[in-house]
This record gives structure tokens, C-alpha cells and sequence, in this order.
């Protein structure tokens, strides 16, 4: 099963495009995601994610007002995790992407599920002290179950 796959499996999934960008930059007049997809303008992923997408299978635009409970909004993976969880447990929920599913950071990535900070557990310990490292290291742990747990109650080929 690849993400698209188990995306319609797991929620069923209305596809459309979202508009109104809320985070403003410095310059008022222009939005940061404008500046920010300007300077990828013309900048092609060659990734293993788009070159073994399985892009014939055609998600529906949103052409229809839809009820639910939820709408979450965006197709990463804390989208994609989000809807699943909240369809697991009994809500009606509609994701909506813009583009395509894990199509841009989430699916942009080398994919590697990893327990460390970017910053290192040392700099927590010094921020908040250790009880506050300490979850944020189980955090990272119970992340890494979450993400085996869907690989395997999905059965995701990865």
C-alpha cells in the first residue's frame, strides 16, 4: 500500500485547493509563502518518493460544500497522521491538500525515523532541566512506535 493508497483507506479524503495564506513576512504586502515558492520556482524533486508515486490515482477536487467534524487542512504527515487518528476514533473527517499528498516537505525527506534533536538532548537538559529532556526523549520514542504501528496495521510497503 503507498501513502495515496492508504490515505483513501484510512479517511477517505476530500482533495482541494485551500486558499489565504495567514503567516505575513516583514513586507507586508507580500506573503511568506509567496517569497518562499518564489525561490523554489522552477526546482524539480528528484526524490525516490516522486519517482515512485503512483500518480494515476486521481484524488477528486473539492467541487461540493462537505460536512464533518474535522477538516485538517494539509497532506504531510502530520496531516495525514492527524485525519487517521481522529477517523480511527469515530469522526468524520475531511483533509484537504492543496497539491498533491506528501507531495512537499513530508515527501521531500530521506525518510529516516530517528530518536535525536537537531539541537541535542544536552541543550533541553540545560533549557528546561531533566524531567522536561527526559519526555521529550520518550516523546521521540513513542514517535518512532506510532510510525512502525501504522506501517504495520496499514501493511505499508516501504
Amino acid at each position: 500500500m503507498n501513502r495515496r493508497d492508504f490515505l483513501k483507506f484510512g479517511v477517505g479524503v476530500g482533495v482541494g485547493f485551500v486558499g489565504g495564506r495567514s503567516i505575513a513576512s516583514n513586507n507586508s504586502s507580500r506573503l511568506l509563502d509567496t517569497i518562499i515558492a518564489e525561490s523554489y520556482a522552477g526546482y524539480s524533486s528528484n526524490t525516490y518518493y516522486s519517482e515512485s508515486q503512483n500518480t494515476h490515482i486521481e484524488l477528486p477536487s473539492l467541487t461540493e460544500d462537505l460536512s464533518c467534524d474535522v477538516c485538517v487542512v494539509g497532506g504531510g504527515l502530520t496531516g495525514i497522521s492527524t485525519a487517521l487518528k481522529l477517523a480511527e476514533r469515530g469522526y468524520k473527517v475531511v483533509l484537504l491538500e492543496a497539491q498533491n499528498i506528501a507531495g512537499q516537505a513530508s515527501g521531500m525527506n530521506g525518510g529516516q525515523v530517528l530518536t535525536a534533536y537537531e539541537c541535542g538532548m544536552e541543550y533541553f537538559e540545560d533549557k528546561f532541566g531533566d524531567k522536561i529532556a527526559k519526555q521529550l526523549w520518550s516523546l521521540s520514542l513513542q514517535a518512532i512506535d506510532i510510525v512502525k504501528s501504522n506501517i504495520k496495521n496499514y501493511n505499508i510497503n516501504c
